[in-house]
């Protein structure tokens, strides 16, 4: 554990934060990103209300269904460490700059310390989800070893994944990205239908500013 990141992932944190619970439901976070185009780290943009993407979603996952969360930095991992919520853990992905898919494999393997049931998988830039979405994609029928939230028919996320799937991703060091390692790995999918945020997405300030506007003018159902 180090001075930076006082909630950084150990044994006993992850002993510490089951708190009893059994096979828990997990959510992981991936914020280890360079946010270039967007010009500043997406996970501490701040939404109407005040709150940071990180806290925002930190409490969407909490709030849908995951008894533990944990949040993937890489790039900007001080400034995130400083401003994680009390409850949540890092996790440090220091080959932020091999892609996507090693952020995803870290958070997985993080994750897989709690002995899940079921693990969701979101993006940081993915703010406007909503709580019901999250709680959709845990409560799949286990038949089911991937799950992906949709809006219109559209896919999306968060996505969810069976303990043994996400074992098999986080061990993958053949695939170059997680869509195919989704490809190679998952046997059977779900699409689950949920709200518009489950497809919107900001990776630029221009994207941002649009979504903001949006996300005021309609409700959580929209």
């Amino acid at each position: 554990m180090t001075a930076e990141s006082g909630n950084e992932m150990t044994g006993e944190s992850v002993t510490q934060r089951l708190g009893g619970a059994e096979m828990p439901r997990v959510g992981v976070l991936l914020a280890a990103g360079a946010s270039r185009r967007m010009g500043r780290p997406k996970a501490l943009i701040e939404g109407a209300d005040g709150k940071t993407f990180l806290a925002c979603l930190c409490g969407t996952l909490r709030d849908g269904g995951c008894d533990a969360v944990v949040v993937v930095a890489g790039c900007h991992v001080a400034e995130i460490a400083r401003c994680l919520p009390p409850s949540v853990l890092l996790a440090r992905n220091d080959e932020w700059q091999n892609g996507q898919l090693s952020s995803v494999r870290r958070g997985l393997s993080a994750a897989l310390l709690f002995r899940p049931r079921r693990v969701a998988l979101h993006l940081v830039d993915q703010p406007w989800i909503a709580p019901a979405d999250v709680r959709a994609l845990l409560d799949v029928n286990a038949d089911f070893d991937l799950a992906i939230a949709a809006h219109g028919g559209t896919p999306g996320h968060p996505i969810s994944l069976s303990p043994t799937l996400a074992r098999a991703i986080a061990r993958d060091d053949v695939s170059e990205t997680l869509r195919q390692s989704l490809e190679r790995h998952a046997q059977r999918r779900l699409l689950v239908e949920g709200t518009a945020g489950c497809v919107r997405g900001a990776n630029t300030p221009e994207e941002l500013s649009a979504l903001t506007r949006l996300a005021a003018s309609m409700s959580p159902q929209d």
